[in-house]
């Protein structure tokens, strides 16, 4: 075995990932060296379902798009776009700024959108552009893919989201929300070799923001996995994380001495498998989990400073778990936030487990006081093709046939170019009239801001639009309208309950409120006639989707029933379409995703596409909304 000195751990820091390692859970409020950016501390709560919904002070300004807070100051968050790079509605100037890749010196041209990154530098004072000293990227997971989940609906249609297992840990991979890179949403199986980039959730998941996919050669291509060592024989020079056996014969020990090498110590192990459904990994690097700047640093290439002190400014992005509504505190990934004093972005966002948001503040001791908390997901979707773009205020216009939206893109707007021909360096300035595009958008104060824009190839498709947003009013059986655009339906339109299953038109209309979460498709949009209507649903919090986190399976039907209840007994007492029973000021809070009159009410936040598991879809068409009987 070889030691390298031991480098002092880091003074304050986002907790590392331990569910799915052979960890405890828990909140830790300190930094330590090496490791993934985005890993969060498990706090042993499984799921996302909440204990009620929360809120802050103050309202959001749908033009607000600035950090908030200007000086010094460090930032954890997603890369949304070039130019230098934009982190947190941040444009952060990288000209003379040292990049580091997995602990490697880089350049602002081994970036991509969806990695997550630690940024030291400062923001000027106009709120929206800074200057970038550090910026740090390491992933979180590469490995195999040992098994997916696939959610779909009764057709066998493929559903929003995916569960992916890598070396043990199930990551979360969404069709808009997750950038793929040499793979699709569609396309990945079990098998194929990946890195994620990601946020660390409650229980056993990952919620991937970028994956590449990459060629594995056994012995050789290198995995990554984080945790805390179990099991350690020091005879045999081995011990376990998860489910892997790590032999750690042959590794060279970074940042870590023989007399601290003990079960519980959160490690970062790099190292190879004989094949891909290997379990043992023969160990070559071992070092703490956190963040640094690893080889770069070693060598003294890059200063890294990721202490914090009272009143230091700092930008954080990812998903709430513990959240308390009695102190309005919650967890991001490993740092505990407290919201009490807090301006919500937008005005009526209720907090929640499960929900995607960027909290920026100072500290005091341990505790992260939020000054502003956005949300960072909407239940809007979008797909259509551009028909004008106004650059003087960074809006698009879209053709949905019966009329047209405007959407706002902002520095937060992460922008994802699907094409073949991608274009890693995608941004507003490449956009044309007649691409074609999917959206994800808030309604911010009556304005759609979009959070995700995909620009797709075309194909054979490539007139349809679809449209998902909460029911402003209905005619049953005559039309429906979204958004302001009024649909007509006729005899040929086909309706779907929650659960995915066919129903007929009375059924679906008497289940409806106006603000209950429909998804609209048209594939004529010049006939103004929807083709098809299904309802959503409205339990599950912006861009949140579920999977179970005991690994024994993929069984959600027990909550997954329950939100279906939730919004069917809402429906019961609320048919009357004039009835605004779940509208844009009474579900998740950021564009009125409805179907539930308060955040306390949601019981389950639970993805909505695990209702469909074939043992289940006969109860949840008893449940969900718009089901027969």
């Amino acid at each position: 075995m070889t030691y390298r000195p031991y480098r002092h751990l880091l003074a304050t820091t986002l907790a590392v990932m331990l569910a799915a390692c052979g960890g405890g859970g828990g909140s830790s409020s300190e930094i330590v060296s090496g490791g993934s950016i985005g890993s969060g501390g498990g706090d042993g709560s499984g799921g996302s379902s909440g204990s009620g919904g929360g809120s802050g002070s103050g309202s959001g300004d749908a033009g607000d798009t600035g950090a908030g807070i200007s000086g010094s100051g460090k930032a954890v968050g997603v890369i949304t776009q070039f130019g230098s790079i934009f982190v947190n509605g941040i444009e952060y100037d990288t000209s003379d700024a040292v990049i580091v890749v997995n602990g490697v010196l880089a350049t602002e041209d081994d970036l991509g959108v969806g990695m997550v990154v630690f940024i030291q530098g400062t923001v000027n004072e106009d709120g929206v552009t800074g200057v970038a000293e550090v910026v740090i990227v390491d992933d979180n997971l590469k490995g195999p893919i040992s098994e997916i989940t696939s959610a779909t609906d009764e057709s066998g249609a493929l559903l929003d989201a995916r569960q992916i297992t890598v070396l043990g840990i199930d990551v979360v991979i969404e069709r808009t929300g997750t950038v793929f890179e040499d793979t699709t949403f569609e396309s990945l199986s079990a098998g194929d070799f990946v890195e994620i980039y990601g946020f660390a959730e409650s229980g056993n998941n990952i919620r991937a923001t970028r994956v590449e996919r990459e060629n594995f050669v056994a012995g050789v291509t290198k995995v990554e996995l984080y945790g805390a060592v179990n099991a350690l024989d020091t005879t045999a020079e081995t011990f376990m994380l998860g489910n892997y056996t790590v032999n750690y014969s042959a590794a060279i020990f970074d940042d870590i001495d023989e007399s601290t090498f003990a079960d519980g110590l959160l490690v970062e192990v790099k190292g190879t498998l004989a094949s891909a459904d290997a379990l043992t990994i023969e160990a070559t690097k071992i070092e703490p989990t956190g963040i640094d700047g690893g080889d770069a640093e070693d060598n003294g290439e890059v200063d890294v400073d990721t202490s914090f002190g009272d009143d230091d400014e700092f930008t954080t992005e990812g998903t709430i778990s513990s959240y308390d509504p009695a102190t309005n505190t919650f967890v991001i990934n490993g740092t505990t936030i407290d919201a009490s004093s807090a301006e919500l972005v937008p005005g009526n966002l209720i907090l929640e487990d499960g929900l995607i948001v960027q909290v920026e503040g100072t500290f005091s001791g341990d505790v992260l006081i939020a000054e502003e908390i956005k949300s960072r997901r909407g239940r809007i979707e979008i797909e259509a093709r551009i028909s004008g773009l106004d650059e003087a205020n960074q809006s698009i216009t879209l053709n949905l046939g019966v009329g047209v939206l405007d959407v706002a893109i902002t520095a937060q707007t992460l922008m994802d170019d699907d094409r073949d021909s991608r274009d890693e360096r995608f941004n507003f300035e490449d956009l044309m009239v007649g691409d074609f595009l999917e959206i994800e958008a808030m309604d911010v104060d009556g304005a759609l801001i979009a959070t995700r824009v995909d620009r797709e190839d075309e194909d054979e498709d490539e007139e349809e639009i679809s449209l998902q947003a909460p029911v402003d009013e209905f005619v049953a059986e005559e039309s429906i309208t979204l958004l302001g655009m009024q649909f007509a339906v006729d005899s040929e339109t086909e309706y779907e309950s929650i659960g995915g299953a066919d129903v007929p038109a009375n059924a679906f209309f008497a289940q409806i409120s106006s603000g209950f979460l429909v998804k609209l498709e048209d594939e004529d949009p010049l006939d103004g006639i929807a083709d098809e209507l299904e309802f959503e649903d409205p339990s599950r919090p912006d861009g949140g989707y579920e999977f179970d986190d005991d690994d024994e399976g993929n069984d959600d039907s027990g909550s997954d029933d329950e939100s279906c209840e939730v919004a069917s007994d809402d429906s019961d007492d609320d048919s009357d379409s004039s009835d605004n029973s779940g509208g844009s000021d009474s579900s998740d809070g950021s564009d009125g995703s409805g179907g539930t009159n308060d955040g306390s009410d949601d019981t389950s936040s639970d993805d909505d596409d695990d209702d469909d598991d074939d043992d289940d879809d006969d109860d949840d068409d008893d449940r969900c909304p718009g089901s027969e009987g």
